[in-house]
């Protein structure tokens, strides 16, 4: 708004009345605004009195003048219209801070976000439309938040994932490889088995490792599962020994772990049996040869043995031959549990003085574990005896415990 100074005025030392001569006051100057006198000095308008006259809310200090310049300030109106301005900012700001920021921003592309840096203007905060909102660096997309949920461009990293292969801090994204999914080289190692605070986890130990190992003295690795922990533990381990295809497993109950089972399979059904104090420890079946006939010998501690002999001429009333068991030590049969032993004659494979009527059973005679004297012999009142030169042939087959 300028300032109004047509005319000039005439003013009295220590009055409040300024008259104007060519002067039209009323439609110009409002009361409260400022004049500019003769004496250099401002002066606030108490009222309008007419186009030519107007009252000072002082008294003039300068010395009396007539036909003097002056100059109207619309300092009232400046004011208002400042305070309109500071207060529609403050609207303005208003807005932005409690409203929802509708179509404040526009549609930006990744090279120019809706919102960004004045000096870095492809990094920032973009808004594609259908209820997206994309997070920008670089000119590049990082980062997706939709209705159908967060999508991330980027490698989470910092403090949100796990700090190592075994970290179990509460909260934290699991790493491709952390607790062994995944891993090639990085799978956690146990340095005790029996420990009750092995998270679960894919894990591998060596034979050095603390606790008891399901094959002594062997590394491998493993699964470990679990429910609860501390003194009320109740986990489970599955474990595979290292070179070699054997699984074993055991779970925990009560704060310690119970003794590991082997798991069989079609590659151990068939092996060496063996046993410690009773518990088997090797395959389910075991099976051998050799000049005196063939064995099968079986996890639970039974042992078979069978093959053939020929019985050569002892005297006209037997034949015999003392016959060793075809597994020698230790599928010979227990000490303390001698085999059971029986046997056929084999006629068409026999050659023999007496006829099929005149022959008994197979019987045997010192028995031992490793040993047995296998005899055929005449029945009472026999029509001939054995002869020299007789053979007769047996299938016997003994069965017992080796362990």
């Amino acid at each position: 708004m300028a300032w109004y100074g047509d005319g000039t005025v005439s003013v009295t030392n220590g009055n409040t009345t300024v008259n104007g001569v060519g002067t039209a006051w009323v439609a110009n100057v409002t009361p409260g605004q400022a004049i500019y006198m003769p004496d250099n000095r401002l002066y606030e308008i108490a009222s309008v009195v007419s186009n030519t006259q107007i009252t000072l809310t002082r008294a003039y200090q300068g010395s009396t003048q007539t036909g003097a310049v002056y100059d109207i300030l619309p300092i009232e109106g400046f004011l208002q219209d400042a305070s309109d301005a500071l207060y529609g900012a403050i609207s303005e700001m208003r807005s932005h801070n409690e409203g929802t920021l509708a179509g404040r921003f526009p549609a930006g592309t990744n090279n120019a976000p809706s919102v960004r840096g004045a000096s870095d203007t492809n990094t920032g905060v973009n808004l594609p439309g259908n209820d997206m909102l994309d997070l920008v660096t670089g000119g590049a997309r990082r980062g997706r938040l939709s209705s159908a949920g967060l999508q991330l461009d980027v490698l989470l990293n910092g403090l949100a994932v796990t700090q190592s292969n075994d970290d179990t801090t509460a909260g934290r994204v699991t790493k491709v490889g952390d607790f062994g999914p995944g891993a090639v080289n990085n799978v956690p190692f146990v340095s005790d088995l029996d420990a009750q605070d092995i998270p679960v986890e894919f894990f591998q130990f060596t034979n050095a490792a603390a606790g008891t190992l399901p094959v002594p003295g062997s590394a491998g690795y493993g699964l470990q599962l679990r429910r609860f922990g501390g003194a009320s533990e109740q986990a489970a381990q599955l474990v595979f020994k290292d070179n070699a295809s054997r699984m074993f497993f055991r779970a925990a109950f009560g704060g310690s772990y119970k003794r590991w089972f082997e798991m069989y399979h079609q590659g151990s059904v068939l092996g060496t049996v063996s046993q410690s104090d009773g518990v088997p420890t090797g395959a389910l079946i075991e099976r051998g040869s050799n000049a005196n006939g063939s064995y099968r010998k079986y996890a639970d501690g039974s042992m078979e043995c069978w093959g053939i002999v020929d019985l050569a001429y002892v005297n006209s009333g037997q034949v015999g031959v003392l016959q060793n068991f075809p597994a020698p030590f230790p599928a010979s049969f227990a000490a303390d549990r001698k085999p059971n032993l029986e046997g056929t004659v084999c006629v068409s494979e026999s050659s023999y003085t007496p006829t099929h009527f005149d022959i008994g059973p197979v019987t045997t005679a010192n028995l031992a574990t490793g040993s047995a004297q296998i005899v055929v012999r005449t029945v009472a009142g026999a029509s001939a005896g054995f002869a020299s030169g007789d053979l007769v042939r047996v299938y016997w087959k003994a069965k017992g415990f080796w362990f």
